[in-house]
């Protein structure tokens, strides 16, 4: 039985580990470790039949699956070497202590992105002024839940109580029930609306199972007729350094994200909107010109939407890439001209902002059918 402990066990802790998840305090860390799986999981694409694919290194990628396997591989084989040396027992108290962890940090960073309205945030300009048949099922959902704080502080603050339930021995196995519920949801949505962190929360998911299933015992207590069979116990002791070094990191990732996400607001963001173009140049007739606050421009033509990235300097819009823009964007402190480049001498027009959309975000609340007007 300690052997496929242990194999799942690692093969969950690696597979986490190794997802390219944009960590806050190390942003570049999963583009560091996938670039080096990369030379292994590209020949095995083409050997599986993906062979015109481009490998994305993003969770639900070609890329993350085929990781995913040969991790489990890698802790099968962990596994036999640490019952080969008689080191199970040891290296499960630190699995378990790991994937605890795991759950924490990612509970953390969800719950408190939920409260500081960052993960459902206010749809970006361009979603706004999109035809609803346009718009795919997940940005559907983004879009809907983004108009909810009600919403957002619910399962943020629920996040969190799963989360602090994680840390205390006397609380935990109630912790791993609750997971199980807040993971399987989670997975649910993602499933139901095709949201790309499928395997993420696949992953997180069996892991609350996983470290449940160290308690089948307290489950038939609990749910037993008679409930003094049920008491609380402790859970595995964790490892000092081990719990140390894991909640240092939790620290840094939520206050690096809180301050990045409160860095967001900045005098940048209060160029976040739409501009009205109505011009046509080199025979495309451009209409509308969308800031978005992720550091995009979005571009309608009547060919189509063109995305750019950008930075937003103190007096004007530059790309990022070699993706050139088809004008230069100049910047007069909240309000935007725009310079065409053209044979002749250059056009340059102030952008009319056009006014949000706000009717989708009011806070209204209907405890009454007649209260609807």
């Amino acid at each position: 039985m300690t052997i496929p402990r242990n194999t799942i066990g690692t093969w969950l802790c690696l597979s986490i580990a190794m997802l390219p998840f944009p960590y806050a305090f190390i942003p570049r860390f999963g583009e560091m470790t996938s670039s080096i799986w990369l030379q292994i999981t590209s020949p095995l694409a083409h050997i599986f039949g993906f062979k015109n694919a481009i490998l994305h290194t993003h969770s639900d990628s070609i890329h993350s699956w085929i990781l995913s396997v040969i991790l489990l591989l890698i802790g099968l084989a962990i596994s036999l070497i640490l019952k080969r040396y008689g080191k199970e027992d040891k290296a499960l108290t630190i699995i378990r202590t790991s994937l605890r962890f795991f759950l924490i940090l990612f509970l953390v960073k969800y719950g408190m992105d939920k409260l500081l309205m960052n993960q459902f945030a206010q749809a970006e300009p361009n979603v706004l002024h999109s035809k609803l048949g346009e718009l795919s099922k997940d940005v559907l959902f983004w879009t809907s839940t983004g108009t909810s704080d009600l919403f957002n502080y619910t399962l943020g603050a629920i996040q969190l109580l799963v989360a602090t339930f994680l840390l205390f021995p006397r609380t935990r196995f109630f912790g791993y029930l609750l997971s199980t519920f807040v993971f399987s949801y989670i997975l649910l949505i993602n499933l139901s609306f095709d949201i790309s962190v499928k395997l993420l929360s696949s992953l997180l998911l069996i892991s609350s199972l996983y470290l449940l299933s160290f308690h089948t015992g307290r489950i038939k207590a609990l749910f037993a007729s008679s409930s003094n069979q049920f008491t609380f116990q402790n859970d595995v002791r964790s490892p000092r350094v081990f719990s140390l070094l894991f909640i240092t990191l939790i620290l840094l990732e939520t206050v690096f994200s809180s301050i990045a996400i409160l860095n967001s607001k900045s005098i940048a963001k209060t160029l976040v909107g739409t501009y009205k173009i109505d011009e046509t140049i080199a025979g495309l007739k451009y209409s509308n010109l969308f800031i978005r606050s992720d550091g995009f421009i979005v571009i309608d033509s009547s060919e189509d939407s063109e995305f750019y990235g950008v930075s937003i300097e103190e007096n004007e819009i530059t790309p990022l890439d070699e993706k050139q823009l088809p004008f230069r964007i100049l910047r007069k402190y909240n309000s935007l001209q725009i310079s065409w480049y053209t044979d002749s001498t250059d056009i340059i027009k102030s952008l009319e902002r056009l006014p949000t959309p706000k009717e989708v975000y009011k806070a209204d609340f209907h405890l009454f059918l007649e209260n609807y007007e």
